[in-house]
Formats: structure tokens, sequence, C-alpha cells
């Protein structure tokens, strides 16, 4: 009986051991998939950072060829008065 009760002990024992380290490398992977988390939200700030600036800087260019039409419109415009009339 007296030996019975050292193998159960050592089972139990060698349990605990294998729980700990079962509970260690799940913590671990926890920390991994929350660091990846993190990375990734920052990764997504980044690219959503650089679309903005990508469509405020084509938003500029089409106002700006938008007014240079209508000026070379207005200009064309007056020229067209001007060299039409007879003097």
């Amino acid at each position: 009986m007296h030996q019975h009760s050292h193998y159960g002990l050592y089972w139990n024992f060698r349990r605990l051991v294998l729980d700990l380290a079962t509970i260690q490398r799940l913590k671990e992977e926890r920390d991994a998939a929350v660091k990846q988390t993190q990375q990734l939200q920052h990764e997504l700030e980044v690219v959503k950072r650089r679309r903005n600036q990508m469509s405020s800087a084509s938003g500029l260019s089409l106002k700006l060829a938008a007014m240079v039409g209508l000026i070379r419109l207005i200009i064309g415009f007056i020229l067209k008065l001007t060299l039409a009339s007879p003097t």
C-alpha cells in the first residue's frame, strides 16, 4: 500500500507539472496572439493613413485640373470676344 501511494503521488505530481507546462504554453500563445493583433492594428492604421493621404492628394489634383480647365475656358472666351469684335 505504501508503494502504491508513491505511484499515485508520482502520477499526480507528473500531471501537475504537465498542467503547469500547458498553462505556461497557453499563456505564451495568448501573449503572442495579443502582440500579433497589436501589430496588425498598427499596420491597418498605417494603411488607412496612407489611403487617406492618397485620396486627399488625388482630390486636390482633380480640383486643380478643374480650376485650370475653367480658367482656360474663361481666357478662351475672353480672347474670342476681344479678337472677334470689330474695331
